[in-house]
């Protein structure tokens, strides 16, 4: 007896597949919006296909993909890309095996046709190549094999009773392709809907520019720069739906996301007003590969990023709400950062990683700018109000002047000082914008310095005249460490508190809460540093409930 071990022939066969296999594939994976997204982009693709055959560039114009309702629950997406013969309509029914692998193109998973496995009843798919005599329809009679895929049967005997191709003689200049969704089923019904059909057109697909968007031919001719975008006239019902941006926008501008002289994307974006000005258009940054959207607006701008493998400097970013300041897109130009199969977001592998990263960074400099942004316009108000104060001769608060003194200082420093070398790279995002925006608003108000100086000078009156200053400060020097001197336990400070409410006189309570809110606010003022406003505002507040309950002397 011979213990050697010999190889037995043997290999798999499409027999060794069992048929829920099928039935696993889509499951779970398309949404209405993704499943569209899948049909339309395979007919984008006939298009390309179209012009490396014919080496013909088509118009924009020309590149038209209709999509319609056939019946009451049947919706049909067509092209007049290259169309298929019959051995394309053999391929296009294999299930995860695609001819677009390796090539630049949307769709290159091989799941395509089988996106609306569980959408629909039957598929029907009509179409005609350039140059061939006939035309073929392919039949997937999907609500059968759905009620089949349970039985213990393998996936050829499920499939090859539930398919057919026919063909039929047609002319060879025709060339396109229709695919027919038939009886949607209810999970899908959003489809059936015109105003949701339309909408999701406008936000996902690859349609054109409204042309009454004043910034559309600017932005179309950088984004036709990219290798592989691709835009088409985009129809539902005869009529042409386009992207939908708000007029009462500034100029847009372009960025670069780029690190260590590797490529990820591309950004255009422009800024509004207010995120009011936007109405129904979905504000935010819509991220894009072949101009087909991935995910949701403010895609990766989370606050955590870790759960996607992201590091460093951009795993955390705050404030990510801010971004619906902005509106644009940001397009994938590296080829090997590719979406997930719904398109729900990126593929997570080490490149797609660094994209994401590049993405935050660039989220990180628009939140910083939207913040500056805010804060000169605060400050420009306040100078409004101090200037409108000194004309009508209206008496000021002390407290307020000295908030409004501190921020008036700060942005009369911030708009002398100049940022170079190394302090300029390392300077917060914040302060370096509000650093631009202030110069350029004093350049376009050419008097708001003045104001700010006579605001100041003013605000020094109330605050030299009120000896408020003074007294904060050695209250905060020397009350303060007087009162940490004390120590004690926890009880016997809440004793020597309560003590504060039942003796003394309201002059001297008075005092001793004048100074316990000078400690506080010299605590916020060290913990909050360079945030003034916030700072101030948190003293005022606390002033105000101090005085509610009666702890401070009102003058």
């Amino acid at each position: 007896m011979s213990n050697q071990w010999k190889d037995v022939k043997d290999q798999f066969t499409i027999e060794d597949i069992g048929a829920p296999l099928l039935a696993n594939l889509a499951k779970g994976i398309y949404t209405p919006e993704a499943m569209l997204r899948e049909y339309v982009q395979n007919a984008g693709d006939a298009y390309f296909e179209l012009e490396d055959k014919t080496h013909k560039k088509h118009r924009s114009e020309e590149k038209a993909i209709d999509i319609y309702y056939a019946d009451e629950r049947t919706i049909a997406i067509q092209d007049d890309g290259i169309g298929m013969d019959l051995e394309d309509v053999k391929h296009y029914k294999r299930i995860a095996l695609s001819s677009k692998i390796g090539k630049d193109r949307a769709g290159f998973r091989g799941i395509g046709i089988w996106a609306g496995f569980s959408a629909c009843d039957e598929l029907y798919v009509e179409t005609s190549k350039i140059n061939d005599p006939h035309r073929y329809r392919l039949t997937l009679n999907f609500a059968e094999m759905r009620n089949s895929v349970s039985q213990n049967i393998n996936i050829k005997e499920l499939l090859d009773k539930r398919f057919k191709i026919q063909k039929s003689d047609a002319s060879k200049a025709e060339h396109y392709t229709q695919v027919r969704l038939v009886n949607l089923n209810e999970e899908f019904a959003d489809l059936l809907k015109p105003e949701e059909l339309e909408r999701i057109v406008s936000e996902i697909l690859p349609c054109r520019f409204n042309p009454e968007f004043k910034h559309a031919d600017t932005i179309s001719k950088r984004l036709m720069q990219i290798d592989g975008y691709q835009e088409f006239a985009i129809k539902v019902n005869q009529t042409e739906i386009f992207k939908k941006y708000p007029q009462n926008v500034e100029e847009p501008q372009f960025d670069i996301l780029k690190n260590d002289d590797e490529e990820y994307g591309f950004v255009w974006y422009c800024r509004s007003p207010s995120t009011s000005s936007f109405g129904t258009t979905p504000s935010n940054f819509r991220l894009r590969v072949k101009n087909i959207a991935v995910g949701s607006p403010g895609m990766y701008s989370a606050e955590d990023a870790r759960h996607w493998g992201v590091s460093g400097a951009q795993s955390v970013l705050a404030s990510g709400e801010l971004l619906d300041w902005y509106f644009g897109e940001i397009h994938i130009t590296h080829s090997d950062v590719r979406p997930n199969t719904p398109r729900s977001e990126l593929e997570l592998d080490s490149l797609s990683r660094k994209a994401i990263g590049e993405i935050r960074r660039f989220y990180a400099e628009r939140i910083a700018f939207r913040r500056a942004n805010s804060n000169v316009n605060s400050h420009r108000s306040q100078i409004l109000e101090v200037t409108k104060a000194i004309e009508s001769k209206e008496t000021y608060d002390p407290q307020s002047a000295l908030k409004r003194l501190k921020g008036l200082k700060k942005y009369e420093s911030l708009s002398k000082s100049r940022s170079q070398g190394k302090d300029a790279a390392n300077q917060d995002k914040t302060q370096k914008y509000e650093r631009v925006i202030l110069r350029t608003l004093e350049a376009k108000e050419t008097e708001l310095s003045q104001k700010r100086q006579k605001a100041i000078e003013f605000l020094e009156g109330i605050a030299a005249t009120s000896g408020t200053r003074t007294n904060r400060k050695k209250a905060g020097s020397d009350g303060g460490q007087e009162l940490r001197k004390n120590g004690g336990t926890a009880k016997q400070k809440k004793e020597e508190t309560l003590d504060l409410f039942s003796t003394g006189t309201a002059t001297s309570r008075s005092d001793d809460f004048d100074q316990l809110l000078a400690e506080i606010c010299q605590v916020l003022e060290k913990r909050l540093q360079d945030q003034d406003e916030l700072c101030s505002d948190l003293c005022e507040s606390i002033e105000d409930i101090f005085k509610e309950h009666g702890l401070l002397v009102t003058a």
